[in-house]
């Protein structure tokens, strides 16, 4: 079994005084891109990390479930750590997951260009390898990893280490047990300031 995490909460410092993930990209709450992926993927289950502004975003998802009548089920999770960086609600959504998952696929809310087919392909390559024998799957554009990533259950334990802002990179760069797998320029796209989104009116993401 191979589980989603969606992360939904952060505080979007860097983009300004609006919450990114409830903003508008090209029609629809930019968060709402990673939910079409990780819902149409195989994974499950899928658990989304909220925090900062959790009332508006579980707004938004209630929404997102209505609009799409997405039949899908999730387990929402309150970070209360979550001013504290990106550690503590990575950690959170691992906390959330059964016992009898294997892996994990990691989705920042950010990632409007990724989809079920990226999602399926990491899953995918950790079934054909084996869970046990490695500790992540990494999707690579060019020379350059990008995001989602899947960790194993190998990796599970070393995530409580992480601390404040930090992914799972340093854990990913230790280990010589990474499956890398060829995938789209989408995996380097993430929305982190307002000038991103004149980026994008402008084709330098297409």
């Amino acid at each position: 079994m191979i589980a989603g995490i969606v992360l939904a909460a952060g505080r979007s410092r860097r983009y300004g005084r609006l919450n990114k993930l409830l903003d508008d990209w090209q029609g629809r709450p930019l968060l709402w891109w990673t939910l079409d992926a990780v819902c149409a993927s195989g994974l499950r289950p899928i658990v989304i990390v909220m925090g900062h502004d959790r009332a508006a975003i579980q707004n938004s998802l209630t929404r997102y479930r209505r609009r799409h009548r997405c039949r899908r089920s999730w387990r929402l999770r309150f970070n209360r750590d979550h001013r504290r960086g990106l550690s503590t609600s990575l950690r959170t959504g691992i906390a959330a997951l059964p016992q009898e998952v294997r892996g994990a696929v990691v989705a920042l809310g950010d990632m409007p260009a990724i989809d079920a087919r990226l999602i399926d392909a990491l899953r995918d390559a950790a079934m054909r390898t084996g869970t046990e024998a490695i500790d992540a799957v990494i999707p690579v554009h060019g020379q350059q990893r990008g995001n989602p990533v899947l960790l194993t259950r190998r990796l599970f334990e070393a995530v409580s280490s992480l601390r404040g802002d930090e992914g799972a990179r340093r854990l990913l760069r230790r280990s010589r047990q990474v499956q890398e797998i060829d995938a789209p320029a989408g995996i380097g796209l993430d929305i982190d300031r307002r000038r991103d989104h004149r980026r994008q009116a402008l084709g330098r993401f297409r």
